[in-house]
């Protein structure tokens, strides 16, 4: 989508209801809401433990089959409409998600927990030349996200829609327990010859969900032509309620989330990340920016 004609189709609320029919917009998405996702209480309190001592966490399948096929369907089309993958977020069902991981955030974040708007969504092709974002940490506060007994306040979880393997550009992590610069150097992201024996591979179900706190190192690795399908994913950032937001705009949900305001976020997010080192691959045509800026502006500040 390079002409600037098209790129306005994106401000139109039936061009996306056309390109994705079996998904939904509305003003409310939570008026339909999605089951809570189950997690048992030993891989919730399992989930606890690794992330306070390892800086991240992963689960097993927790989202439906149908709904994480819903979910990288629409993704897919976006995909291939040749805009960024967040324009995802237009719909509903991925406003849905976010309402219903209680099980997994509350004992980490504790009752209450917010959502920040600052989210993507990736398709990884099958090719050599393809890979995941690289090394960073997701810090970018000038004070702390952790509570003393190293829990976090601030985390992100990344939903693979589908199968991440190490052939289709999986996640990749630095246990901060094996990271001489955790917690004090972290201004340091990259990972020391001596530390490679200590880098964990994290392939993950569709459906399933990872996370980490915004200290610890990690990464998306290189695809390949022998991979099976693309590596279809989200991620998203929550945090605890019992700080002092960490961004200008956080949410509470469920609540309303007009197209425009999601035109907002999404412009928001695209912004923030273009040209940004953590890919080559992101650098934005200007009637792009051009319409992202307009809607980015009409956002509320807390």
């Amino acid at each position: 989508m390079g002409s600037s004609s098209n790129i306005h189709e994106l401000e139109d609320i039936n061009f996306w209801r056309r390109l994705n029919p079996e998904l939904c917009i509305s003003d409310n998405p939570f008026k339909k809401s999605l089951p809570e996702f189950v997690l048992s209480q030993a891989e919730s309190a399992r989930c606890v433990r690794q992330v306070i001592e390892e800086g991240y966490l992963q689960t097993g399948p927790m989202l439906p089959e149908q709904l994480v096929r819903k979910l990288s369907s629409g993704i897919k089309k976006v995909f291939r409409l040749g805009v960024p993958g967040p324009f995802a977020f237009v719909y509903d069902e991925y406003w849905q998600v976010l309402n219903s991981f209680s099980q997994l955030l509350t004992p980490i974040l504790g009752e209450g927990y917010r959502f920040i708007p600052d989210f993507w969504a990736w398709h990884v092709v099958k090719q050599g030349t393809a890979s995941g974002w690289a090394p960073h940490r997701d810090h970018q506060y000038n004070r702390s996200t952790l509570n003393e007994d190293g829990s976090p306040q601030l985390l992100t979880l990344w939903i693979p829609l589908t199968d991440a393997t190490p052939l289709n550009a999986c996640m990749y992590v630095l246990p901060t327990n094996l990271d001489p610069n955790y917690p004090d150097n972290i201004g340091i992201q990259t990972v020391e010859h001596e530390q490679l024996q200590s880098i964990r591979a994290l392939p993950a179900t569709a459906g399933s969900v990872l996370g980490w706190n915004s200290y610890a190192i990690h990464w998306g690795g290189r695809s390949s032509q022998w991979a099976k399908e693309p590596r279809i994913s989200m991620g998203i950032y929550f945090q605890s309620k019992n700080v002092e937001p960490f961004e200008p705009l956080v949410m509470d949900l469920p609540c309303e989330v007009p197209f425009e305001f999601r035109l907002g976020v999404i412009g928001r997010a695209l912004l923030m990340y273009n040209k940004n080192s953590l890919s080559k691959t992101l650098n934005f045509p200007h009637a792009l920016l051009g319409l992202c800026d307009k809607y980015a502006s009409i956002l509320p500040v807390a």
